[in-house]
C-alpha cells in the first residue's frame, strides 16, 4: 500500500508540474525544500549546498539520493506537497563515522563500494536496529535477516565494517 501512496504521489507531482504552469525557483537558499525535474520525473528535495555555475546539490526527500542539478531544475515546491510526510528516513550506521567529515559524508572509495555490494544484494533483506535519535538523523545497525550457515547470527554492519 505505502509504495502505491508513493507512486500515487510522483504521478500527481509530475501532471502538477508538466502542465507548463511552473516557472524555475527565482531564490534557491540552503535548507529550502523544492520540486526538481529529472528527466520526465519529477522530486521532492532539500537544497544541500549551491556550488559554482548554477550548479546546486539536493538530496531527494522521498528516496534519500543525493544528486546534482542546475538551478534551471528547481521550481518551487508546491503547498499541497508539503503536507504529504516524506518517505526517506535520515539515517546513519551506528560507530561510524567519515574520515573527512562533510555535509554529505567522505567515507573510503573501498568503503564505499563494499557497502554499496553488501546492502544490494538481490537476496537479502536487513533489519535495522534503531540505536538513538539526534537532532538530524536515526543511528542503526543493520542485521542481515538470514543466520549463517551453522544457523550462527550474522556479524551486524558496523562489526563488519569496523574489523
Amino acid at each position: 500500500a505505502a509504495e502505491k501512496n508513493l507512486t500515487s504521489m510522483m504521478t500527481a507531482m509530475k501532471n502538477l508540474y508538466s502542465s507548463n504552469v511552473h516557472s524555475p525557483a527565482n531564490m534557491i537558499n540552503i535548507g529550502m525544500l523544492c520540486c526538481v525535474q529529472l528527466g520526465a520525473d519529477w522530486f521532492r528535495a532539500e537544497i544541500k549546498q549551491v556550488l559554482s555555475m548554477g550548479h546546486i546539490m539536493v538530496i531527494l526527500k522521498d528516496f534519500g539520493n543525493v544528486q546534482l542539478v542546475s538551478s534551471k531544475q528547481i521550481y518551487p515546491l508546491e503547498g499541497s506537497l508539503i503536507g504529504t510526510p516524506f518517505w526517506a528516513v535520515r539515517c546513519g550506521l551506528h560507530n561510524i563515522t567519515p574520515t573527512t567529515p562533510t555535509a554529505l559524508g567522505n567515507f573510503p572509495k573501498q568503503l564505499n563500494q563494499w557497502f554499496t555490494k553488501y546492502a544490494t544484494e538481490a537476496h537479502s533483506y536487513y533489519i535495522a536496529h534503531f540505536i538513538r535519535q539526534s537532532d538530524d538523523r536515526y543511528w542503526i545497525d543493520l542485521h542481515d535477516d538470514k543466520a549463517g550457515a551453522g544457523g550462527e547470527v550474522k556479524p551486524t554492519t558496523t562489526e563488519l565494517l569496523v574489523t
